[in-house]
């Protein structure tokens, strides 16, 4: 098993290096590059960690892909290391290498840790939190205790820096507070150093939104949830999204492990059995995000990876399960061939992905299977990765014909941050939707009167007319790129005589 996981872990940290330098950035990727680009105390969207982090490894590393995903590449390794520690201590070596194993090749981390996005920190903390904590209930050792509430308020703070659900380790703790066996009890001095330590390390976020009159919290606790209302058919698109983001094998895997392991209704006398410590451990690190993220989908619009926290905590209790389960299985045979059979499935799937980004596979797929329907580009996400060097090209060449004063724009976030990325300009997302853009443009009057290079992609076909006013515009280009024949992206530049400001 020890081999097998080393393996496994390092051939899946060759991947991520190997797509790190050969796929263009995503968007959200491109984005958050930008933030770093203009670095804050916090940001709209989210707080500031993705930013800083970006930021610090292109100061060593250079503008490049592989600079802005490169935390995300040690943050894997790193969390890795404190799920197998904390599996290791609690359930034994073989939980502890096939939680490495989980961790590697459940999708939505797989995927997931590819790109260097806010939930990538987020789960480093996590996994950190999780660690910290299982030292301070299994020491017996006054010395160091006090130093580990410190660490442990930080590291709350930190998570709290990377995303806000990581407030819900609080909820966490509580029940681990309450329910849970301490060589040492804490005092009520303890759990004031954690929540000072928590302040300090998360008062950036506070003071970017003191500064900036809550624009943060208004919009993740209201705004981008209003309109939502009771569905119970929202809920099982959830479903159906983390049958995929988990696979089928770990969807069913985590299922019959919430409900034989994780039995909760002992904790209600206050004294929960010494073989069901561990077990406990691990649901509480899970049990906030699976309720919040688990019902939400009911009440509004859901995104598939806001669980995945609570998958990350219960990877040690399924390894665990999944061990048990095959030693004590009648015919074990049959059992190991599913469940090995299974794990081959999510490697084959694993690696569909990373062939499907470096070779248009779902477009010869789809001529094999549904000739009769064309074929566009728009349905092969791995797409939204190509295109953008080419662009750039023209717009530098256009941008150093250009005689008069002149910027360049889309009306997404998506498109204007990898326009800024690879063609050097920042660019400008004149649109109606809140982001960061509202902050990093401070009022786009300061432009009228330019000239506005506007850029339309054949996924959202939207015009310069349909977000902005000038006195005239016209399409001047088109911009295909293709990959080994096949279209990947298609974009059209527009050239518009004076701006006059955004509708």
């Amino acid at each position: 098993m020890k081999s097998l996981a080393i393996g496994i872990f390092s051939a899946v940290l060759l991947i991520k290096v190997f797509l790190a330098v050969t796929t263009g950035l995503g968007d959200d990727e491109a984005y958050y590059w930008n933030w770093a680009q203009f670095l804050d105390w916090s940001y709209f969207d989210h707080p500031g960690m993705v930013a800083w982090l970006i930021h610090l490894s292109e100061s060593i590393f250079g503008r490049n892909e592989f600079a802005v995903r490169f935390p995300s590449i040690l943050i894997y390794a790193l969390s890795s290391f404190f799920i197998y520690r904390v599996a290791d201590e609690r359930y034994g070596k073989k939980a502890s290498y096939l939680s490495i194993i989980f961790y590697a090749l459940i999708p939505v981390f797989f995927i997931g840790s590819t790109m260097m996005v806010p939930d990538m920190p987020l789960l480093f903390f996590w996994s950190l939190c999780i660690y910290l904590t299982h030292l301070l209930m299994k020491t017996s050792d006054t010395k160091n205790y006090f130093w580990l509430f410190v660490a442990l308020g930080f590291t709350l703070g930190f998570s709290f820096l990377s995303k806000y659900p990581g407030v819900l380790l609080f909820g966490s703790l509580g029940i681990l507070y309450l329910f849970g066996h301490w060589k040492i009890r804490p005092k009520w001095y303890h759990i004031l150093l954690t929540v000072v330590a928590f302040i300090v390390a998360s008062s950036p976020v506070m003071i970017w939104n003191l500064l900036n009159d809550w624009p943060s919290f208004a919009f993740h606790l209201s705004d981008r949830h209003q309109g939502g209302h009771f569905s119970v058919g929202r809920w099982f698109q959830f479903l159906a999204t983390q049958l995929i983001f988990l696979s089928p094998s770990f969807f069913v895997l985590f299922i019959v492990v919430l409900i034989k392991r994780m039995d909760l209704s002992y904790i209600w006398t206050f004294k929960t059995p010494e073989d069901k410590q561990n077990d406990l451990f691990f649901s509480s690190f899970a049990l906030p995000s699976l309720l919040l993220f688990g019902l939400q989908p009911f009440m509004s619009d859901f995104k598939p990876h806001w669980i995945a926290p609570a998958y990350l905590a219960l990877i040690p209790l399924a390894s665990d399960y999944f061990i048990k389960l095959l030693s004590g299985a009648k015919k074990r045979r049959l059992w190991a061939f599913i469940s090995w059979g299974s794990l081959g499935f999510v490697v084959f799937f694993n690696l569909f992905f990373v062939f499907a980004t470096q070779y248009p596979v779902i477009a010869k797929l789809h001529v094999v299977f549904n000739p009769d329907q064309k074929w566009q580009a728009r349905f092969d996400i791995t797409n939204d990765l190509y295109g953008w060097p080419d662009l750039a090209k023209e717009l530098n060449e256009l941008a150093a014909s250009e005689e008069k004063e002149f910027v360049i724009s889309s009306h997404r976030y998506q498109l204007a941050a990898p326009l800024s990325f690879y063609s050097g300009l920042q660019a400008l997302s004149i649109g109606a939707h809140s982001n960061q853009y509202n902050y990093f443009q401070k009022g786009l009057e300061k432009h009228k009167g330019k000239v506005i290079y506007f850029v339309e992609d054949n996924r959202y076909k939207r015009t310069p007319q349909d977000s902005m006013q000038a006195k005239e515009c016209s399409e001047i280009k088109k911009v295909q790129a293709h990959r080994y024949g096949v279209l990947a992206r298609e974009f059209k530049i527009w050239r518009c005589e004076e701006f006059l400001g955004p509708k």
